[in-house]
């Protein structure tokens, strides 16, 4: 059992295990060429291709955007052999403040970088098949929207304006490790009940337990070892979590009363009904077992009347 100053550091330790693997949830396994389209019209279907223009032949390279325009993205990729059968991800790192996946001409997902979650967003890679098909093109438009000013959310709130240009840099398709994802979430799980848990909480007691043998079986820099290494460690830390996953009741810790005290104490006459703790004076006898039935001012003991 660790100290309290030993368990802040474990905690942040952990935390900052969350971020490091990250980045490692998706694998980029290729990058694609594009082209793009910019305009002011909210269009209800992809632009044909004709109106697009590789960056390099652009007036402003690959700049775009500006006070309420949209961007378009457009491009193909075909799902080589060896990943049959696998769901793949789209991965654009284009700039922009939110955007819609289209797959095969049809709408398919969003992306959303407005709110910072992650080191990339809510939604930065999104799946464009379940299940790739080698040998057969998949058409991907992406359609960027640069954004609008908003003066602010709170009274005298005034933000400043700015131009709403962004940079565009590639786009990758990835396939997803489950395993990084699963231990994140489990992770991110126990250390969130740690935070919410009381710390009387038995339950809180018991996680931090866990978290300490987690810590023992987990490596921290993915960089330091091998690939089979570090996701071995994910495995072994996620078979020491599902344990306390897995419980469903939260236990927490008696109060301090219960502890001296074996028993309530309740009004004369009810007391052969209940064993007396021993720290407790005995009630005194009285000549009835009749309770008035208007409670005494500031008696949290009087009760209704009892029929003779």
């Amino acid at each position: 059992m660790l100290n309290d100053a030993q368990n802040r550091k474990l905690i942040g330790k952990l935390k900052r295990a969350l971020e490091v693997f990250e980045p490692y949830v998706f694998t980029k396994i290729a990058q694609l060429p594009y082209t793009m389209y910019e305009t002011a019209d909210r269009l209800e279907t992809v632009p044909d291709a004709t109106l697009a223009a590789v960056p390099e032949t652009r007036p402003t390279g690959k700049t775009w955007g500006g006070e309420g325009r949209y961007c378009w993205f457009l491009t193909q990729y075909t799902p080589p052999n060896e990943l049959a059968g696998q769901p793949l991800y789209l991965y654009p790192e284009l700039g922009g403040y939110e955007a819609m996946l289209w797959v095969n001409g049809e709408p398919y997902g969003t992306f959303a970088t407005k709110i910072v979650v992650t080191r990339h967003g809510n939604h930065y890679c999104d799946c464009f098949t379940r299940a790739a098909v080698p040998g057969t093109p998949v058409q991907l438009a992406i359609e960027f929207y640069a954004g609008h000013y908003v003066i602010g959310e709170q009274p005298f709130e005034e933000r400043p304006h700015r131009d709403f240009r962004f940079t565009a840099d590639k786009i990758s398709v990835c396939t997803k490790n489950q395993d990084v994802l699963d231990f994140i979430l489990d992770l991110r799980v126990l250390l969130q009940l740690v935070e919410k848990l009381p710390e009387t909480s038995f339950r809180r007691a018991e996680i931090l337990n866990v978290l300490t043998q987690v810590h023992q079986v987990l490596y921290y820099d993915p960089t330091a070892t091998d690939a089979e290494t570090w996701h071995t460690s994910l495995a072994a830390a996620r078979r020491v979590m599902a344990p306390a996953l897995a419980q469903k009741k939260t236990v927490a810790a008696p109060p301090l009363r219960t502890l001296w005290a074996t028993a309530i104490l309740i009004p004369p006459g009810f007391g052969r009904w209940t064993k007396r703790s021993k720290r407790l004076p005995a009630p005194q006898p009285t000549s009835s077992t009749c309770w008035t039935s208007t409670p005494s001012i500031g008696s949290s003991r009087a009760l209704p009347t009892t029929p003779g």
